[in-house]
């Protein structure tokens, strides 16, 4: 597969979990709380912790210098993500 899609998918996995999901040990959700409490609910700092296509945008700028590996593996679960939401009879949009 084209590393372009590697990384794209890499993105998306960690854009989602990031802003969506609990993470292990609760890590992101209290990652989230922790950057709302700091900066408000409202404006791009929290936008970055709450959107995933806000978060993607400086995700993109770091999983590109993450070791191959860890990018693949990244990829993976991005494809997951993509399949589980088609089961689930969700819609693959993207808003801007």
């Amino acid at each position: 597969m084209n590393s372009f899609w590697i990384r794209a998918l890499a993105v998306y996995a960690l854009a989602v979990a990031l802003t969506q999901k609990r993470g292990p040990g609760d890590a992101f959700k209290r990652a989230r709380e922790l950057v709302t409490a700091t900066f408000g609910e409202e404006g791009s700092v929290a936008a970055g912790v709450q959107c995933p296509v806000c978060a993607s945008f400086w995700l993109a700028w770091v999983v590109p210098r993450l070791p191959q590996r860890v990018v693949e593996a990244l990829a993976l679960a991005g494809v997951v993500v993509v399949v589980e939401k088609l089961a689930q009879g969700q819609k693959l949009e993207i808003a801007l």
